[in-house]
């Protein structure tokens, strides 16, 4: 596990939150299926589960990290990055899920700038306005379901991520026409994780 926490008593809530998450939950709940698919071995395994485990960790932190904040804007963001060494397009994408997740609720805050004769008036982000809602985060089923919504809705880019990364071989996808095995599939949203039209 590449995730460094200090012991504390956050950093152990943050531990147990995440391992009770569906996510890992449902990988941990699916081992045996996943070896007996053959599409990857324990080390493989286990690897997909540690980064699961990681992404996943990250985001609780992120998530009380707000929930303990009195002001969570951007600034409050650019100090979770610092604070944990990532990168603020990752708080960004890490933010969209917990938003995704109805974790909590997020209110972007404009600027009106006002045009002239030649420039028409337009809008510039200035901040964000983030509110945590008190929600036991365990007890969220995840969003994270299968890409079956992206074949149905023709969104499809044939790119074959998905058939990559599912654990138990369950689908395929031939000229951008995808189709799931509903009896192989465990739904542990992996492929809905790597799909690059989820967020269309």
């Amino acid at each position: 596990m590449s995730s460094k926490l200090k012991i504390t008593k956050e950093g152990l809530k943050d531990i147990a939150v995440t391992v009770d998450s569906y996510r890992i939950r449902v990988l941990i709940d699916a081992k045996q299926e996943i070896l007996d698919s053959g599409v990857y071995n324990e080390e493989q395994y286990h690897a997909i589960l540690f980064k699961m485990f990681d992404e996943e960790l990250i985001k609780f932190k992120l998530y009380n990290f707000l929930t303990r904040q009195k002001s969570n804007d951007f600034e409050a963001l650019n100090k979770f990055s610092s604070d944990n060494s990532i990168e603020i397009t990752k708080t960004l994408s890490l933010l969209e899920l917990l938003k995704n997740e109805n974790l909590i609720a997020v209110n972007e805050i404009y600027d009106e700038v006002e045009g002239d004769e030649n420039t028409p008036s337009s809008t510039t982000f200035k901040d964000f306005d983030i509110k945590s809602f008190d929600v036991n985060p365990s007890k969220i089923k995840s969003i994270y379901e299968p890409v079956e919504t992206i074949f149905e809705t023709h969104n499809c880019s044939g790119c074959g991520l998905c058939v990559g990364i599912c654990p138990v071989n369950c689908l395929d996808v031939f000229n951008g026409f995808g189709k799931i095995d509903e009896e192989k599939c465990i739904r542990c949203g992996l492929c809905y994780y790597v799909c690059p039209r989820t967020y269309l």
